[in-house]
């Protein structure tokens, strides 16, 4: 632990984990971490692992900032990070506690954060959010789903073409 980051694949699928890439680039400032699972789709060659999954977990030290993209699969981000940035076509992103500021964006999914104290800026398609404190404040917009604020130190925009709105307790 201490100092060590630690990325650990998982998958009943061998082949699977066969195809996925883990790369690492040592910066003065930071680390990054990029893993690439190949894309599997019913036309790509690997079509017999369309019905597979895998779980990529990173743990790192300190407060790290996270850029998490996926095209179809949930984001979990436990802990505390300095930043957050988090997208995905299809799948929920649940984010634990933010210092600076969260860009989160899903097509199709569920949002959750514990608190941002920077500003939050947050797009869901069809998914409802629920963020605990906006402490810098924030816009949300969804266009099908329910939008729940715990509390907001700042100024909170929130939208939704159909759904629910509450903020406060």
């Amino acid at each position: 632990q201490g100092n060590e980051t630690l990325v650990e694949l998982d998958s009943a699928n061998d082949a699977l984990l066969e195809q996925v890439t883990v790369d690492h680039d040592d910066r003065s400032d930071a680390h990054r971490i990029v893993v690439r699972v190949p894309h599997m789709n019913a036309r790509s060659f690997l079509r017999g692992l369309a019905d597979s999954s895998i779980d990529v977990r990173i743990r790192v030290p300190g407060q790290p900032s996270a850029d998490v993209e996926t095209a179809d699969g949930d984001i979990r981000l436990d802990g505390s990070f300095r930043d957050v940035r988090g997208a995905t076509a299809s799948g929920d992103i649940a984010v634990g506690q933010i210092a600076g500021t969260a860009s989160i964006n899903t097509a199709s999914g569920d949002v959750t954060i514990e608190a941002v104290d920077g500003q939050a800026t947050v797009r869901t398609a069809s998914g409802d959010v629920a963020c605990g404190s906006l402490a810098s404040g924030g816009d949300i917009k969804t266009a099908s789903g329910d939008v729940r604020v715990r509390s907001a130190t700042e100024y909170v925009v929130v939208s939704t073409g159909s759904g629910d709105i509450e903020l406060g307790d």
